[in-house]
């Protein structure tokens, strides 16, 4: 039985070693990872702020409701008196 010219029973010991990550390759990958998180941690950060800046807005729009409603009552109240 001969696959080629390796027999059968022998193809594992004609393998390759496979290769191994380096040391310094590892240290680029968490690197690059660490890259990868700041760039999240950016996202992140400007969401809050655009989350907090639309709070903000919709706080100032009610206000401003309610500053209408108040003075609609007040214009129908003087309106009733007279």
């Amino acid at each position: 039985m001969k696959a080629g010219s390796i027999l059968l029973e022998n193809w594992h010991k004609t393998r390759m070693p496979s290769s191994t990550t380096s040391v310094k390759d590892s240290i680029g990958s968490s690197g690059q990872s660490n890259q990868a998180k700041g760039r999240k941690k950016e996202r992140k950060t400007r969401k809050q702020e655009i989350r907090k800046e639309g709070k903000k807005e919709r706080k100032k729009e009610r206000k401003k409701e309610r500053k209408k409603e108040r003075k609609a009552i007040k214009k129908k109240e003087k309106k009733e008196r007279q």
